[in-house]
C-alpha cells in the first residue's frame, strides 16, 4: 500500500508540474500580459481616481496628434490652460473648434469634452501598442487659483501608428558620415519639432550620429537667440517670444577633427510652431 501511495503521489506531482509548465508557456505566448495589467490599472485610475480631470479615452489620431476625452470630475467649473507630454508643452484645442489652439478651454462641473492634442509624447512605440505617457494638465479653478495635475500613474495611450520620441536618440559617434537622425536634405523642407507656447519653457532634442564626439551645434544666422531660444549639446531650449505661427531655421552639427584629420558637418532645416 505504501508503494501504491508513493506512486499516486508522483503521478499527482507530475500533473501539477505539467500544468505549471503549460501555464508558463501560455503566458510567454501572449506577450505584454503584465504590461496590459498595468495599463488597465492606469486606465482605471485616470477614469476614476484622478482629480480634477478624468481622462475617459486617449487615442492616437495621427503621427503626432492625439484625442483625449476629458471630464471635469468636480462640481465647480475650471479652465484648462495647458497640456504637456513628458515636460514638453503640447498644442491643444477643443474638437470642432475653428481655432488652431485654444489658450483656455472651459469645463462646467461634470462636463465632458473631446480635446485634440498635438506634440511629442516623449516615448517610442509601435502600432497597436499601448504606451504610458507622463502627462500634465494646468488649469484655473472657479476661484481663480492656478493648479496642476500630473497623476499618480502614466496615461495609457493606444497607438494606431508607430511613434518615435525626439528625446530618444541613437548612440553618437562610432565613425562614418556625420548626419542628423532622421536625415532630411536641407533643400527638401524642414523637420517639424514639438510645438510650443509663447513665453512658456520649451525643450526639443535634436539627434545626430556619425564621425566622432564631441559635437558642436550652431544655429545658422543666430536666429534662435532673437526669438528667445538657444541650442546646446543638441537641445533647443528657452521660451519662444514670437507671437504665433511657425518659424524655420537651420541647425549645423559639426565635428572639429584634430590636425591632419578631416572635420565633418551637416546642416538641416527645422521648424517650431507656437501659439
Amino acid at each position: 500500500m505504501q508503494g501504491q501511495g508513493a506512486t499516486e503521489y508522483l503521478v499527482v506531482l507530475s500533473v501539477v508540474l505539467i500544468i505549471g509548465l503549460v501555464s508558463v508557456s501560455l503566458l510567454s505566448y501572449f506577450p505584454g500580459t503584465a504590461k496590459d495589467t498595468s495599463s488597465n490599472a492606469a486606465k482605471t485610475y485616470w477614469q476614476g481616481a484622478a482629480r480634477p480631470l478624468h481622462v475617459v479615452e486617449s487615442t492616437q489620431t495621427g503621427s503626432s496628434t492625439y484625442s483625449l476625452v476629458l471630464e471635469n470630475a468636480e462640481a465647480d467649473p475650471l479652465r484648462l490652460t495647458g497640456i504637456s507630454f513628458g515636460g514638453a508643452a503640447a498644442l491643444f484645442s477643443e474638437s470642432g473648434s475653428t481655432a488652431s489652439n485654444a489658450s483656455d478651454i472651459y469645463f462646467a462641473g461634470g462636463e465632458r469634452k473631446v480635446i485634440n492634442v498635438s506634440g511629442d509624447l516623449g516615448v517610442s512605440g509601435e502600432a497597436g501598442q499601448t504606451v504610458g505617457v507622463d502627462i500634465k494638465f494646468t488649469y484655473v479653478s472657479s476661484h481663480g487659483i492656478t493648479g496642476s495635475q500630473s497623476g499618480e500613474q502614466t496615461l495609457p495611450i493606444l497607438l494606431t501608428q508607430g511613434v518615435s520620441s525626439s528625446g530618444s536618440c541613437p548612440a553618437r559617434g562610432g565613425g562614418g558620415t556625420l548626419h542628423f537622425v532622421p536625415e532630411l536634405p536641407f533643400d527638401d523642407g524642414c523637420t517639424a519639432l514639438a510645438p510650443g507656447r509663447v513665453g512658456q519653457p520649451y525643450s526639443a532634442q535634436l539627434c545626430a550620429t556619425g564621425a566622432s564626439e564631441p559635437y558642436g551645434w550652431v544655429n545658422e544666422d543666430d536666429f534662435l537667440s532673437s526669438v528667445g531660444l538657444q541650442v546646446s549639446d543638441g537641445i533647443i531650449s528657452g521660451s519662444p517670444v514670437w507671437s504665433s505661427g511657425h518659424k524655420e531655421f537651420g541647425i549645423t552639427v559639426f565635428y572639429e577633427a584634430p590636425p591632419g584629420q578631416p572635420s565633418q558637418s551637416a546642416t538641416q532645416c527645422f521648424s517650431i510652431e507656437v501659439s
